[in-house]
């Protein structure tokens, strides 16, 4: 299942890392990011940025949950507009990939609003500068599977894009989790105990072509998507 959305109303950092591309190229803004993960039950989760973003960095949020969920909304304390993609495999695993480009200044928090109660997640929120001020490149799709070496593929259509990875699997037990070399974590749960499973990734790529994000898991029911960001 995937899904298109945009929820209405509903910074300053260092430049961490950079690649190419036609306005000076994308980088993650350093000291911005954050992530929590929580087994209780609730239909609303929130999260705020670690430090500041500017007006027009990319905002990204990523939340990998346990059920068959479905996001109702995205919003945050800037009022920006969000869009997001989503899947789930209509079982324990579900996950979305939300973006905004920043409307003003300041520390964000970020508010995810699932269809129902989720009794297991764990949500990450990142920030980018250079990228378009219309961002999205390709929406990658979803992909399902019970192997141990999740993976989703995207062929990007702008040079020097970001891409953005986010994977989520069940499991029992603590878990090992390792995302491909080529690839930088934003947060990843191995606490299958008490928490659901997955991780949150990006890459910058180069030449538009076909990129896969991908892991190493044990084996498990797992689903995973890709999006993919223009640079300004």
């Amino acid at each position: 299942m995937r899904s298109y959305a945009g929820a209405g109303g509903m910074v300053q950092g260092a430049i961490l890392s950079a690649g190419g591309g036609g306005g000076g190229g994308i980088a993650e803004v350093a000291g911005v990011k954050n992530e929590v993960s929580n087994f209780t039950s609730s239909t609303s989760l929130a999260l705020a940025f670690s430090a500041a973003i500017q007006t027009g960095d990319l905002l990204v949020v990523c939340v990998s949950g346990f059920g068959a969920l479905t996001v109702a909304s995205i919003t945050d304390t800037l009022s920006n507009s969000w869009a997001f993609v989503q899947g789930n495999d209509a079982g324990d695993n579900a996950f979305v990939i939300g973006y905004a480009i920043s409307n003003g200044n300041g520390t964000p928090t970020v508010t995810v609003t699932w269809n129902q109660s989720c009794a297991g997640w764990f949500m990450s929120v990142d920030a980018f500068r250079g990228v378009h001020a219309t961002p999205l490149d390709v929406d990658g799709g979803v992909s399902n599977g019970t192997s141990t070496t999740p993976a989703d593929s995207i062929t990007t259509v702008a040079a020097n894009a970001l891409i953005v990875a986010a994977m989520t699997h069940n499991g029992s037990a603590n878990e090992s989790i390792t995302e491909n070399g080529a690839w930088t974590l934003i947060h990843d749960e191995e606490n299958g105990a008490s928490l659901q499973c997955g991780s949150h990734i990006y890459r910058l790529a180069g030449a538009a072509g076909a990129y896969t994000a991908s892991w190493t898991i044990s084996s498990h029911a797992w689903i995973a998507g890709t999006v993919s960001f223009k640079p300004a």
